[in-house]
């Protein structure tokens, strides 16, 4: 018989043995890549207060009156509404430009809007779809946060100036 036709028979005491070193080349490629993949992953986590909704009818005592803030953003133009919950409603509309003096007379007008109501902190934001986020960026900034050379009362304190902002043009 020749040399390839010959079987190598093993008896059944015998080991059998594994040549496992391209199993470890493999994995430590497959470490390496993993590691070097891995730093460019970053985790976010975004918390979202989730209005709670009862069925059952609030008490003649629970009922207060809340002013509602809201600021819509068009293309052209941004509108600040207020409106209490209860009767009398006073609905209010300010319009501004949607240009850089524009967004500033709205801070100024969410400034005084906060210190005629202090307990007022949440205001709904509606944007048009031709708003970017760049835009969107620099209007929170304008809605949440006080500045350096906005006026200080004894009323407002701290660097927030309405600490929820609630997205109401949101499509899931």
């Amino acid at each position: 018989m020749s040399r390839l036709g010959k079987k190598k028979v093993f008896e059944a005491g015998q080991s059998v043995e594994l040549n496992i070193m391209p199993f470890i080349d493999v994995f430590s490629l497959l470490c390496t890549f993993l590691l070097f993949s891995a730093v460019f992953l970053s985790v976010g986590i975004h918390f979202v207060q989730i209005p709670f909704i009862s069925n059952a009818a609030p008490s003649k005592e629970e009922v207060e009156r809340q002013l509602n803030v809201s600021v819509d953003v068009g293309k052209d133009n941004i509108e600040l509404v207020t409106s209490w919950s209860e009767q009398p409603l006073e609905k209010k509309v300010l319009q501004f430009p949607h240009a850089e003096a524009g967004i500033a007379q709205l801070h100024k007008s969410l400034i005084d809007l906060k210190q005629a109501h202090p307990k007022v902190d949440k205001v709904d934001l509606f944007l048009d779809d031709e708003i970017t986020y760049d835009q969107i960026i620099g209007l929170l900034d304008q809605i949440k946060l006080r500045f350096p050379e906005d006026p200080r009362t004894s009323d407002l304190e701290g660097d927030v100036l309405f600490p929820k902002v609630v997205f109401g043009s949101v499509m899931l």
